[in-house]
């Protein structure tokens, strides 16, 4: 099955296995949640129920950014075919304003509830071989919990979810220090597919922030393991133009030099 985001798809010509794990890695502005945005929205458009756990940000919040890329999330979610499960708004107290979007609310400090819950909300979906699972992200996990907790949770929802009902589950992950760094080098060996992203380090030292990708891990399929360069537009996520990079990046040593 394909992601239906053509940069991406580009490098996996024969799409991913239904039931992968999957892990979106990263600096922060790299856009992982746009990714899983737009991810999901092919899913939505193909009639498939998306299930959003969110950690890292409210519903509203998520509704929005579904709306920046233009995409009617309100009609998803009236049909029920896009539903949260708010691990965010507890935090919130008084201050917690509903959502239509919200299945249900739930504190990840408590991982067994979590799990239960999600284990819950996919059997009322009735999910099994259809549909998409996505926890964005695993950086709260990891932080409200011991470390061996967190990384049984992760094997625990990749047994539940991708494995035993067949649901393709993609997760993101920030890694902003050397501990979420190894974090992730841990993880790439657990689940099935592993993509990182990036700032073009050679590009970000002349203050030119090209974003990139490449697929670390992409179990039982074949894929291209190079870094794919990609851009951030209005209709979502699109493969980067080399040349104008080049004559921007031309242009920068020019102005450099003159000064």
């Amino acid at each position: 099955m394909t992601f239906g985001i053509d940069v991406l798809d580009a490098a996996l010509p024969r799409g991913v296995p239904r039931n992968s794990f999957i892990i979106l890695c990263g600096d922060g502005g790299t856009g992982k949640s746009v990714f899983l945005v737009n991810i999901a929205y092919t899913f939505l458009k193909r009639g498939e129920q998306v299930i959003y756990v969110a950690l890292d940000d409210g519903p509203h919040s998520i509704a929005a950014l579904f709306k920046t890329f233009r995409i009617d999330i309100d009609k998803y979610i009236s049909e029920r075919l896009f539903g949260i499960i708010d691990a965010f708004s507890f935090r919130l107290g008084p201050l917690k304003k509903p959502h239509p979007s919200v299945i249900r609310e739930v504190n990840p400090k408590n991982l067994d509830q979590l799990v239960h819950t999600i284990n819950d909300v996919i059997d009322e979906w009735k999910l099994v071989n259809k549909g998409l699972l996505i926890i964005d992200s695993l950086n709260e996990i990891f932080f409200q919990t011991e470390m061996a907790s967190a990384f049984e949770f992760v094997k625990t929802i990749r047994a539940i979810a991708a494995k035993a009902r067949n649901i393709l589950t993609i997760s993101s992950l920030h890694t902003p220090t050397q501990t979420y760094q190894e974090i992730a080098k841990t993880l790439e060996y657990m689940v099935d597919g592993f993509i990182e992203l990036r700032y073009e380090p050679r590009l970000m030292e002349i203050g030119i922030p090209l974003k990139q990708y490449i697929i670390r891990k992409m179990r039982g399929v074949p894929h291209h393991a190079s870094w794919v360069p990609y851009v951030i537009a209005e209709d979502g996520i699109k493969m980067a133009d080399i040349k104008k990079v080049k004559e921007l990046m031309e242009s920068k040593v020019e102005s450099e030099k003159s000064k």
